[in-house]
């Protein structure tokens, strides 16, 4: 691809290019001596066992310096995407499962739990910036790598990008009480979609009419269409094991899913 004057960039998939959980120390001490890229890439597709490479490649690269790269990575925001008491320390590479550090991870995570930060405000906190700068890159890699955080958009567009996406959610929710072909709702604070299932899309439409019981709002949907839910591969035949189930999923949807969802502008 040099020959059409693009740049080799790195991998799509940012667990790859994490050596702690792909490299033993002398893999990536080998790799640090080849200065050539190409070959360097080759060698270490060898190294683990990769037969397809997922690369990111530029057009009229303009490569940072280590101070405009820092600049960009403290003004960058991040947000937890998954619930806090789901998130894994554990992590998979080509050396196999790999535990996190505790003591690394959970500050961060702990941080981002309470809402979307920029790194400049999460190294405001000393057990955040007495990481280190190369430890911090890391752990970032890694968690956004996994899927448990996501960069966010800037915080002073969000109510303008809530206005948009709050139109197009209700429009999905609103579609959910006939179909369940739509199963991703718009983020204002990633500009990303993200997961929802049609029950919790009706939940979330409760939640916007006053005095709606949101179990007896989604049972009287799928009853009125003679849907039933399915639980242990088992439709449910009875409306009081269809309301007990839909009791359960929705106190499972308000302790995790929905903490998080209103995180990123949805609920």
């Amino acid at each position: 691809l040099a020959a059409a004057k693009l740049d080799f960039l790195g991998s799509a998939n940012l667990l790859d290019q994490v050596n702690a959980i792909n490299l033993t120390d002398e893999q990536a001490a080998l790799l640090a001596e080849v200065a050539d890229p190409v070959r360097r890439e080759g060698l270490r597709d060898y190294m683990v066992n990769q037969q397809f490479r997922r690369d990111i490649f530029a057009k009229g690269r303009l490569p940072h310096s280590v101070a405009s790269a820092r600049e960009v990575w403290l003004g960058t925001r991040f947000i937890l995407s998954t619930p806090r008491a789901e998130v894994s320390l554990k992590v998979t590479g080509s050396r196999g499962a790999a535990t996190l550090q505790a003591d690394t991870y959970e500050p961060i995570l702990d941080a981002l739990a309470k809402g979307p930060a920029t790194l400049r405000q999460l190294i405001a906190d000393p057990a955040i910036d007495g990481l280190g700068w190369g430890r911090l890159m890391q752990a970032f890699a890694l968690l956004v790598g996994m899927g448990v955080v996501q960069s966010a958009l800037p915080a002073k567009d969000d109510t303008k990008r809530a206005q948009r996406t709050r139109a197009f959610n209700n429009a999905v929710c609103e579609r959910a009480k006939t179909s369940a072909d739509l199963a991703y709702l718009a983020s204002p604070v990633t500009g990303g979609g993200v997961a929802v299932d049609r029950i919790a899309q009706l939940f979330l439409l409760a939640r916007t009419r006053k005095d709606v019981d949101a179990v007896q709002f989604a049972w009287t949907i799928l009853s009125a269409q003679g849907q039933a839910l399915i639980k242990d591969g088992k439709p449910l035949t009875t409306p009081d094991e269809n309301l007990a189930e839909l009791r359960a999923r929705l106190a499972a949807f308000t302790a995790g899913p929905l903490p998080v969802l209103q995180q990123l502008g949805i609920a």
